[in-house]
């Protein structure tokens, strides 16, 4: 009997233990209304206290680019892009990586827009820059993406889940990007061309396909351009297109762009032009075609882009004077939700030994009837839709592109979240309200940036 009762004072002891692991370590996913929650009202009370101004006049124009493509034989570096390939070094080089700025000057207001030939913008190389920013005696606002190849360098994020995407982390690379990036930015704002600029949206639906939902769900098959013409220097052509740069496969271990390095190499040698691409709403989206080891394929894909921006350049209505607004807004972040189960979910403290972003923020530029739209994730192209639509009704067209330096994983339709699938279920890191929440907060701010005050 003694030892009957002994045993089930143990057991209850391991229980309480038990039940209390469970406690400290998992949760139920919180399913609350984001609109009844204290981060929504906060952040809707700054977006309404905010009024902006937009610029009108001449348009000034500046361009450069920094070579960051590393000697392989030289120096081991990871290749970013896929867990599958284990951190594991490039063997060679198939084509160069770049960092682009172009800056857009017009009155007293300037915007500098910066592509990586990189997976992501990576934050550590964000928040120095923004640090730097702070120096200069009229700092631009800085809008940045990246091509998201996924050939490109990685070892730029010493977290848990950036080393799995990117490799073991190294300082040198990271100090790389830092300088490079600032280089690029000030030669660009050092150059003011009297230019002439306009934009297009082409619609390339065949390219690419909805991975998300093959069979119900929507594509976003626009195709941007916006082309920049200075007096006496090289055109340039800003694009943007909603297809992950995953036409080559774990198989790859040669750097390169991807098929957006490709196709800013065509569209330069094809037209003498300096050429910028920056990530799309590539969320929910892939490439149509069939995804392999070789380049052939990607190569052939950004012919097919190239051929559609040449065929409409001539048609772009072009404009020496427009106006120009500016918005980066502080986004803070509902409580992480990363999962383990369908409605179970790490505890917020154990969650961010994974994850780190508690606060966030997303960009948005006007350069004329054009919304630049600058998000902290991969954002589905579905969303991006909607935000088109929205846009268009204010008189405006949209490109909303991913990776502008803090990253949050995926933004995709909630109506996913509950689906065992890699970007609802392993990427969708901040809950069921993320989504909504962030739609709400960006056709509020598409309504502010487009209510001029005079």
């Amino acid at each position: 009997m003694l030892m009957y009762i002994l045993w089930i004072k143990r057991m209850s002891y391991f229980t309480l233990v038990f039940i209390g692991f469970l406690f400290i370590f998992f949760d139920v996913i919180d399913t609350s209304p984001y609109y009844t929650l204290p981060y929504y009202k906060e952040a809707r009370e700054r977006l309404d206290q905010i009024t902006l101004y937009p610029d009108n006049g001449q348009v000034f124009s500046g361009f450069s680019k920094v070579n960051i493509t590393p000697d392989v034989k030289k120096q081991s570096v990871p290749l970013a892009g896929y867990t599958a390939r284990n951190g594991n070094f490039a063997k060679g080089v198939h084509d160069s990586l770049f960092i682009k700025a172009v800056s857009i000057h017009v009155g007293q207001t300037t915007i500098t827009m910066v592509s990586m030939d990189l997976l992501i913008t990576p934050p550590e190389v964000y928040h120095s820059v923004m640090e730097w920013l702070k120096t200069l005696p009229n700092p631009p606002y800085l809008y940045f993406s990246a091509t998201h190849t996924h050939a490109g360098l990685g070892g730029w994020d010493p977290s848990w889940i950036g080393e799995e995407f990117a490799g073991t982390y190294q300082k040198s690379l990271v100090d790389l990007f830092i300088r490079s990036t600032k280089q690029a930015i000030t030669e660009s704002l050092n150059q003011r061309n009297r230019s002439s600029i306009g934009s297009t949206t082409l619609s390339a639906p065949k390219f690419t396909r909805n991975r998300l939902n093959k069979v119900y769900g929507t594509i976003n098959p626009d195709l941007h351009c916006t082309y920049i013409i200075p007096e006496n220097e090289k055109p340039i052509i800003l694009t943007a297109y909603q297809s992950h740069a995953t036409v080559l496969s774990p198989k790859n271990f040669l750097l390169s762009g991807g098929y957006p390095g490709l196709l800013q190499l065509t569209l330069e040698q094809s037209l003498n032009v300096n050429a910028l691409f920056f990530a799309g709403a590539v969320g929910s989206h892939s490439p149509a075609y069939i995804e392999g080891t070789h380049y052939p394929q990607a190569q052939e894909l950004a012919d097919s882009l190239s051929n559609k921006i040449i065929r409409a350049l001539p048609q772009i209505k072009l404009k020496s004077t427009i106006k120009i607004n500016a918005l980066t807004f502080p986004l803070t972040l509902p409580d992480l939700q990363f999962r383990v189960h369908k409605y179970v979910k790490l505890t917020p403290f154990l969650g961010r030994k994974i994850i780190s972003p508690e606060h966030s923020f997303f960009n948005m530029m006007m350069i004329d009837s054009t919304l630049w739209i600058g998000t902290p994730c991969d954002f589905s192209g579905e969303l991006a839709n909607e935000i088109k639509y929205f846009s268009s009704h204010r008189g405006y067209s949209s490109v909303v592109t991913s990776f502008n330096g803090n990253y949050i994983g995926y933004i995709t339709p909630t109506r996913y979240y509950y689906d065992y699938q890699y970007e609802s279920f392993v990427m969708g890191w901040y809950g069921p309200q993320m989504t909504d929440y962030l739609m709400d907060i960006l056709r509020h701010s598409i309504l502010k940036i487009t209510q001029h005050p005079y």
